[in-house]
């Protein structure tokens, strides 16, 4: 699953602070004024508040630099919890000590997503493309009431980054060991083993974005298609985060240690988007909502993970992964005739929905069988797969003039 693996802030996902009991409100304005109060101050004043004594306890562990305790409490709420949730942790940003922090509420639409995927995991298990036997414990949504806030650059664990929206999605940093070190908030947990808790929010908002910048340069794509794209925004973006992180663990060679290859990195990301798209089709929706389903997949990758990563142009391995997918779908789209470009009006017309997903099918097919074949040669045969999804997505090693022209639309037309 593509994550920051060390996010240290978060932005605000709403100026709009909804109206929150005494005690959520003492705790609101206590994480405000967190910066400038000592640790020890912190803790006792959090003592006073009238909070769940697990939720309390875990906080002060989270303060004293163990987040581990207070992710798994949030991890572990029923799905239909409705009363809010915090989260708190110390950051280090511009070599000083602050804390990064949230109040919100568990996303409504945890329990509608957990029942779907229940529902469809004798389906999955039997798919001749997901194949999928083991599932990975599914991923927390929480919707930010309120989050900290840091506008200027920072540096985590001695590596600076700006405040991107998709880098702060996840409510997860580093924690100290004994040594005053930091690790991993997952420790040496397998990949499988895992667990995330999302921000709801940034989710929607990256969603929405995508679809919005495809909207501009997209001729072909329907009315009745946008109103349901805004209908679905949330659910869909859900969907997709949970879809794709199961994703990883299905197919022939589901995710693994063995799997471990930079060059193969991308191929990854394609492969559980794709897997993610083929788990939506036992999701209990209509054949045309996941027609539109696999639509924004394409459009988030493209649109907006991949088209933000072009623009930067300060380029990391990142960066380059994002760009990467993003061309693996344009050109597995375009080769397939889903649509044509225009190479004067820099747009795509004579858009197809309906061939969108079985060109999408067809590539994840593809790479379940070039990955049954590559298996048994480990590494190297992963470096052969990769080498050529990177071929179709970088024609003569660079983009495609195709996609360098609605990439350079975007950018001249200042679409945000």
């Amino acid at each position: 699953m593509e994550i920051t693996k060390s996010p240290c802030t978060i932005q605000y996902a709403s100026k709009m602070i909804t109206a929150l009991e005494t005690q959520w409100q003492e705790l609101l304005n206590l994480f405000r004024l967190s910066d400038s109060l000592t640790e020890q101050v912190l803790i006792q004043r959090i003592e006073a508040i009238d909070l769940p004594d697990n939720l309390c306890h875990a906080l002060i562990c989270s303060i004293e630099g163990d987040n581990r305790i207070l992710n798994e409490y949030l991890l572990d709420l029923p799905v239909t919890y409705q009363q809010p949730v915090a989260w708190i942790a110390p950051v280090i940003i511009n070599n000083n000590q602050r804390y990064a922090w949230m109040i919100g509420r568990v996303a409504s639409e945890v329990s509608e997503i957990r029942f779907k995927f229940d529902i469809a995991s004798a389906k999955v298990r039997d798919d001749s493309i997901l194949m999928c036997r083991n599932e990975p414990k599914p991923v927390m949504f929480i919707e930010p009431i309120a989050v900290s806030d840091f506008s200027e650059s920072v540096v985590s664990q001695g590596v600076e980054s700006t405040n991107n929206a998709d880098d702060f999605a996840v409510f997860q940093v580093a924690y100290k060991d004994s040594n005053g070190g930091f690790k991993d908030s997952n420790g040496d947990a397998e990949s499988f083993d895992r667990r995330y808790v999302i921000n709801a929010t940034i989710l929607e908002q990256n969603f929405k974005t995508s679809i919005m910048r495809a909207a501009k340069v997209i001729y072909g794509l329907r009315e009745v298609d946008k109103s349901l794209l805004e209908q679905q925004a949330k659910l869909f973006s859900l969907v997709h985060m949970e879809a794709h992180n199961r994703g990883h663990f299905a197919g022939c060679w589901p995710f693994d240690k063995s799997k471990s290859c930079l060059l193969h990195e991308a191929v990854e990301e394609f492969r559980a988007c794709l897997n993610a798209i083929r788990w939506a089709e036992h999701l209990d929706f209509t054949a045309y909502q996941v027609d539109i389903f696999a639509f924004s997949v394409f459009a988030l990758r493209f649109f907006n993970y991949g088209y933000r990563a072009y623009v930067d142009p300060i380029k990391t391995d990142q960066s380059v992964l994002r760009i990467s997918v993003g061309l693996m779908f344009f050109q597995t789209l375009y080769q397939a005739g889903v649509f044509c470009i225009e190479p004067n009006q820099r747009i795509l017309h004579q858009f197809e929905l309906t061939k969108l997903r079985p060109a999408l099918i067809a590539a994840v097919q593809k790479i379940n069988q070039q990955e049954l074949e590559a298996r048994s040669q480990g590494t190297e045969g992963l470096r052969e797969v990769a080498r050529s999804w990177y071929q179709l997505a970088y024609p003569n090693s660079n983009l495609s003039p195709e996609a360098q022209s609605i990439y350079t639309h975007l950018r001249e037309s200042s679409v945000a």
